[in-house]
């Protein structure tokens, strides 16, 4: 059983294409075409756990079961379809709109690089992404829990620098 995670920084409206997607997009925007899409998927017939609303309160996150190997390919295509059609224009336009500052994203290297020192591994107080990247491919083992640490508690989902 092979699982599709999305988090869906979205909105918009029924059938949303760059066209017609707001320059700005609302929080109600999003959540509508983020359900609009969870609709579609369920109708297509796959299950979808979520959506729940990220920590941060920003972004709406699921999972969709796109079942064995026989029918992953066809189960993909019916979620391709629905996020095409009902969300992905949007979640452009809201990522960019809710996007993390610099300072936002500084300090979660900060606490990325405290967690690896913690571990043993030799980063600077105020690491760069690049010094992360370069960490994350000497230590896996370590930078793997400490990523999951700082994305729970900044609610930068998957952050590693």
């Amino acid at each position: 059983m092979l699982l599709a995670s999305a988090l869906l920084s979205a909105c918009g409206s029924q059938s949303a294409s760059p066209s017609s997607t707001p320059a700005t997009v609302t929080f109600t925007q999003y959540e509508a075409a983020v359900l609009d899409a969870v609709r579609c998927i369920r109708s297509a017939g796959l299950i979808v756990d979520g959506p729940t609303l990220d920590k941060r309160g920003i972004y709406y996150d699921f999972s969709v079961d796109l079942g064995g190997d026989a029918q992953f390919q066809a189960n993909q295509a019916k979620l391709n379809r629905c996020v095409d059609e009902r969300l992905r224009a949007v979640r452009d336009a809201w990522s960019l709109q809710n996007a993390p500052s610099e300072a936002e994203v500084q300090s979660a290297r900060d606490l990325l690089g405290a967690c690896l020192r913690a571990a043993g591994v030799d980063v600077p107080e105020h690491p760069t992404s690049q010094e992360l990247t370069a960490a994350r491919q000497a230590y896996p083992a370590e930078f793997g829990p400490c990523s999951a640490s700082v994305s729970d508690e900044t609610g930068l989902k998957g952050f590693g620098g």
